[in-house]
């Protein structure tokens, strides 16, 4: 699922960001830059 809204990699929605990381329990994106939790 992520591929398809991200095909060039994740990106943080709110600072663009290409450093997060994925927290399998909460099935949740996390950017390292700014912070942001976000989803698919």
């Amino acid at each position: 699922m992520a591929s398809l809204r991200w095909p060039d990699g994740v990106t943080c929605p709110r600072c663009g960001s290409d450093k997060n990381s994925f927290l399998s329990t909460r099935r949740i994106w996390k950017c390292k830059g700014c912070g942001k939790q976000f989803s698919v």
